[in-house]
Parts: structure tokens; sequence; C-alpha cells
């Protein structure tokens, strides 16, 4: 098991204030895992604290394509959503869509561009 962090982390800081949610999970959160060597990394879903996880995707290469790593997170988000009664016409609704990408774009670009460590030890992004 790797090290565990809120996927705000793939996020500038002082977004993540400023802007209301179009993601609705009733008080979980979102997060990510990376392997020890960071080679792979998972999605998950928590409450509270990153051990309490109610949810977790397979784990995937970071030099994946991004829209396998879209599938994955979204996969999560739509079980959590189905057993909600969320979906609208069997799918995510457009906005949640949208800001899930959010997270997945940073993780690709930071993946490829190499500073995948360098963002982990700072544990947040500025651009």
């Amino acid at each position: 098991m790797g090290k565990r962090y809120s996927v705000d982390i793939l996020r500038h800081s002082a977004e993540k204030d400023q802007m209301k949610t179009f993601v609705n999970l009733d008080g979980d959160k979102l997060g990510i895992e990376f392997d020890d060597d960071l080679n792979k990394f998972r999605f998950f879903m928590y409450h509270d604290k990153k051990k309490n996880v109610k949810g977790e995707t397979a784990w995937c290469s970071v030099t994946a394509s991004m829209p396998k790593m879209e599938k994955l997170l979204y996969g999560m988000v739509a079980d959590y959503y189905s057993r909600a009664g969320r979906l609208v016409n069997g799918e995510l609704p457009m906005y949640t869509r949208l800001e899930l990408k959010i997270p997945v774009t940073h993780l690709y670009y930071h993946a490829n561009a190499g500073t995948l460590n360098k963002l982990l030890e700072k544990e947040v992004i500025y651009f």
C-alpha cells in the first residue's frame, strides 16, 4: 500500500474554497493513492479520514491514457450516484463529469511531465 492523498492535491490550492462542487458525495471525499514507486495509482472514496475507505478503483499505471483514468474515476462515482439515485438517464450529470475531469487532467499532465514526485513532496500544486 502506498501513500494516500486527498484528490484536492491535484487542484490549485486557491480553487477549492471558491468553487461550488457539482460532485455530491454526501460528505464523503475523493482521494488518490500512489504505490511506493509512483508507477501506479488508484482513486478512492473516504469518510473523514483517508483510512476510512468506502470504495476504491483498481490500480492503474500513471502513464495510462486520459480516457482510461477518467473511466476509473467516473466508474467509482457513478456506482455511488447509482446507489444514491442521482444518475441522469443512467449516466453521471454533465457538470459532475466536467468537475471530475479536472483532477484527472492534472494527474495526466504531471505524470507525463515528470513532475509528479515534486507535486507529492509539496502536497500542493502551484501554476
